[in-house]
């Protein structure tokens, strides 16, 4: 017991060192890429951009804050252009056949790559938010518009608003 709380402190702290340092933690998203370690040591670890990939990430940010755009239409945009996301974990597709390796984005990818403050430069520890080493692809002006955007879009539906739901014991129980 006394090594497992000791090692899970010793992680803790390396994570937030790296953090603190500029290094993300995890995976990288799409739009970027780790530089491998064949490269000279000078650049491991580092992370560099993607140009083509780049390029579609600042357009779904723009059109997104520009209004019009859904985040389904903005999946369909991606996987019309051929791009598909990073997935390393294994799904099961409709068919209940495990799937690995990467698939079409859906609305939940765009979503996921809308609210990632990594675009902006930074990288996240639990709820703080540090410079990063890596380059931004969009400013934090465009991306606080879509995060703007994003949570009065969250409100809008009525499917989740309790005063729509029937309940079969409200106000008994």
């Amino acid at each position: 017991q006394y090594f497992s709380d000791s090692l899970a402190k010793h992680t803790t702290k390396g994570m937030k060192e790296r953090v603190m340092n500029g290094f993300p933690n995890g995976d990288i998203p799409f739009g970027y890429r780790r530089h491998d370690k064949d490269n000279t040591a000078e650049h491991e670890g580092y992370v560099y951009i993607v140009p083509e990939e780049a390029e579609a990430v600042k357009k779904i940010f723009q059109y997104y804050a520009g209004g019009g755009w859904s985040l389904s239409r903005l999946a369909a945009w991606f996987n019309e252009h051929g791009f598909r996301t990073k997935n390393k974990h294994q799904l099961k597709d409709g068919n209940g056949q495990t799937v690995t390796g990467p698939r079409p984005f859906s609305l939940y990818s765009v979503r996921w790559l809308l609210h990632n403050p990594f675009f902006t430069g930074q990288v996240k520890y639990k709820e703080h938010l540090y410079k990063g080493t890596h380059e931004a692809i969009i400013d934090e002006g465009l991306f606080n518009s879509v995060q703007a955007r994003l949570k009065a879009a969250k409100g809008r539906s009525k499917t989740f608003s309790a005063s729509y739901r029937l309940y079969l014991l409200k106000g008994l129980a």
